[in-house]
């Protein structure tokens, strides 16, 4: 069976069974007095004890999951009445009830799975893998709307786990990146944003040539911006993806040789009109805004020209530069052209390698292909990247439709629906932000990005009691403690 099919199919079965455990801490949270918190051990434990198929051990990846289907079967057959299919059903009473038979049956399962693979489990290597969750956080593409990131970031790190990998799109690459970098959440780079990034140091309209991108009206001068920030021990260069202290990911959008519908040329002059008017006006903005979904149409529709590409999880990309690898990901094609045009043989040499493996003949904007990458983390735990593969994967979406409030740029929101939708599935939960600053505020000033941090933290802090009851280590003797008593 091929790595693909493989992930499917533990997905088809893993996927129930972690909507079960996210529904119980739910309800448990919300009405603390429907299930103790013995029970609600119990029942955790069995849940994570069912999701286990591969199991990271010393000696590689230990196969269980097949063992493990009778139980498993029996456990959803038992907890399925109770914990319903529709979000928000859950009888805390009735689980109480059932939760001396699922320990028992949970008990047997677990000294069976241990005899059957003595050999390759330690008991401590299977408890560390049921009993502790990773957290992974997704942070999806929105321009200025993402900047509501940051505040949710630093809720996350009071709740005391820092996430074990952060996966970007676009706005989310560059808030994610400040995050990735160390693993104690450091406030002050972002707050600072406000005197780097200004209009006069980020974008430029100068005619440049192109490489790697899709020209623009603007050229993202990024590196000029938040380069400073990133630089490797000695400033000699730019740190590389696989130097930050937490795993990062970054999606960016490849377009297939030929999947342009307009010459280069085209691109470079779409905002010509605009750029050139005296004064802003509503009109001049609509006209903006009016080409800018055109050209994204243009691509969305037709997914056949464009490749999903992951930088940083694979032995090339964990080399990449990582300003190199935000700035493609938010280069919307029409509007922002990223590109490397300096000399860095370093670079060159990669971005050949890179073109050359996937077929393609550009880089642009990843929201265009995933915009919320949920699907992306699944698949990077599910591959082992960080080491466990019992992960909680927290994505964060700023861009959903807000007609009220973003009237001009609800035709763009509308377009990316379809693949933020079909993404859902793989996190474990998706925080949709609501009181965010608009996409187009994409260089924000002091008060705007203290704003955005406030609004994200308080949104996020709705979240705090279920996030830190999700992220809770389990006490690996609670099973055989409630049976005992």
């Amino acid at each position: 069976m091929s790595l693909n099919a493989r992930l499917k199919k533990r997905f088809d079965w893993l996927r129930p069974i972690d909507e079960m455990e996210v529904a119980l801490v739910r309800a448990a949270t919300e009405r603390p007095a429907g299930l103790d918190g013995r029970r609600l051990e119990v029942l955790r434990y069995a849940l994570n004890l069912a999701r286990l198929d591969a199991v990271p051990a010393p000696g590689g990846d230990v196969l269980v999951g097949a063992a493990l289907t009778p139980f498993r079967e029996r456990l959803v057959m038992t907890l399925r009445p109770w914990i319903s299919e529709t979000p928000g059903v859950v009888d805390l009473e009735e689980l109480s009830a059932v939760t001396e038979r699922v320990a028992t049956i949970t008990l047997r399962a677990r000294a069976e799975l241990l005899r059957t693979f003595a050999a390759l489990l330690p008991e401590e290597v299977l408890e560390r893998e049921v009993c502790e969750k990773a957290l992974v956080v997704v942070a999806g593409g929105g321009g200025g709307a993402g900047y509501v990131y940051g505040g949710a970031f630093q809720l996350i790190d009071e709740v005391g786990r820092p996430p074990s990998m952060i996966v970007g799109t676009s706005i989310g690459s560059l808030l994610g990146l400040f995050r990735a970098k160390r693993q104690t959440m450091e406030l002050a780079p972002l707050v600072s944003l406000s005197e780097s990034l200004t209009w006069r140091n980020v974008f430029l309209r100068p005619r440049v040539k192109n490489r790697y991108g899709v020209p623009a009206a603007l050229r993202l001068y990024l590196r000029k911006a938040i380069g400073h920030l990133f630089q490797h021990e000695g400033g000699e260069r730019t740190l590389r993806m696989g130097e930050l202290e937490i795993p990062f990911r970054v999606v960016v959008a490849g377009v297939y040789g030929g999947g342009l519908t307009h010459d280069l040329d085209y691109y470079e002059h779409l905002m010509d009109d605009v750029m050139a008017s005296e004064r802003v006006s509503w009109s001049t903005i609509r006209k903006t805004v009016g080409a800018a979904v055109g050209v994204l149409s243009e691509f969305v529709q037709r997914p056949a020209v464009l490749k999903e590409i992951v930088l940083g999880g694979d032995e090339l990309t964990s080399q990449f530069d990582v300003v190199d690898a935000v700035g493609f990901s938010t280069a919307v094609p029409g509007l922002i052209h990223y590109d490397i045009l300096r000399e860095d043989p370093h670079m060159h040499a990669m971005m050949e390698r890179l073109m050359e493996k996937h077929g393609v003949a550009r880089l642009i904007d990843g929201g265009l292909v995933n915009n919320v990458p949920s699907r992306v983390a699944w698949t990077h735990v599910q591959r082992g990247d960080i080491g466990t593969r019992n992960a909680f994967i927290l994505a964060m979406d700023c861009f959903a439709p807000q007609l009220a409030r973003n009237l001009l740029m609800h035709p763009v929101q509308r377009l990316v629906r379809p693949q933020v939708s079909a993404n859902a599935a793989f996190a474990s939960f998706t925080k949709t932000f609501s009181n965010v600053l608009s996409p187009l505020d994409v260089v924000p000033d002091l008060k705007k990005i203290q704003v955005a941090l406030r609004n994200g933290y308080a949104e996020m802090d709705t979240e705090r009691r279920f996030l830190t009851a999700i992220l809770r280590p389990l006490d690996p003797r609670a099973v055989a403690a409630f049976t005992s008593t």
